[in-house]
């Protein structure tokens, strides 16, 4: 499953104007596969967990993965009480989209916003996060069919380049909002805005908006994640559910 797969409405704007729709219908959800997608790469699918489950003074090491194929590392370091300096890996490998990403960003936490904890470790945590990234990678659309001419189906000419052979880079800003009930699990919503370019592919508007419970056992926390991702851009578009799971361990960094 992937970006272009995953359970879907789809809605493709094609330079001659054409628009393909697919929609819920009651409960139904209907499964658009696509053909020839073509983005440049997100620089982070996987997501964080719940805002404050890193108390002040520790940092974090963790692994994620989604329902759409893409997985990899993160590293969290504090800064000071509420800030942290984070590095990333994110992965992919398909016919219709692979990349390899790594991003560099900072996340800050507006802790207990309500004054219900003294040590400032369980209540309402807000956080936001900015970074940018560097990688290859992308979805080029003539890989997967690609005409006698060498015309894909959205009218890109083949450069004769894999997606992997493709220089990206790009930026991304989040926000985060949960409520740490005690000191196992907290619900979360959490929400990511990027954008990104890659050598011959159109500049990708990429959303993500989920929910989900961060559940924590001493230094180890395991959060479960599901919600709606897509990406847009000039040529083309596509928005579904993905699910997120991540493991993480938390450590004292004095």
């Amino acid at each position: 499953m992937s970006y272009a797969s995953m359970p879907s409405f789809r809605v493709n704007t094609l330079r001659s104007g054409r628009v393909s729709v697919f929609v819920l219908l009651g409960l139904v959800l209907l499964l658009a596969s696509a053909c020839n997608p073509v983005y440049s790469p997100p620089m982070r699918t996987t997501h964080y967990g719940a805002p404050g489950h890193v108390t002040p003074g520790q940092g974090r090491i963790g692994v994620a993965a989604t329902s759409v194929g893409s997985f990899g590392p993160s590293f969290d370091w504090p800064l000071s009480e509420n800030w942290l300096i984070e590095a990333s890996g994110d992965l992919r490998f398909d016919y219709d989209g692979d990349w390899m990403m790594g991003a560099l960003g900072a996340r800050h936490t507006f802790r207990d916003l309500f004054g219900v904890d003294a040590t400032r470790v369980n209540g309402l945590h807000v956080d936001v996060a900015f970074g940018v990234g560097v990688g290859v990678g992308g979805a080029s659309g003539n890989e997967a069919w690609e005409g006698e001419d060498g015309s894909s189906s959205y009218g890109f000419v083949s450069d004769g380049k894999t997606n992997l052979e493709r220089t990206a880079l790009g930026g991304y800003a989040e926000v985060g909002l949960g409520y740490r009930m005690s000191d196992l699990f907290s619900p979360f919503v959490r929400s990511r805005f990027q954008v990104s370019t890659a050598e011959g592919l159109p500049v990708t508007l990429f959303t993500s908006a989920l929910a989900g419970i961060d559940f924590t056992f001493g230094p180890v926390a395991l959060y479960l994640a599901g919600g709606f991702a897509g990406y847009e851009n000039e040529v083309d578009g596509n928005w579904g559910f993905m699910a997120d799971a991540g493991l993480s361990l938390r450590f004292s960094a004095h």
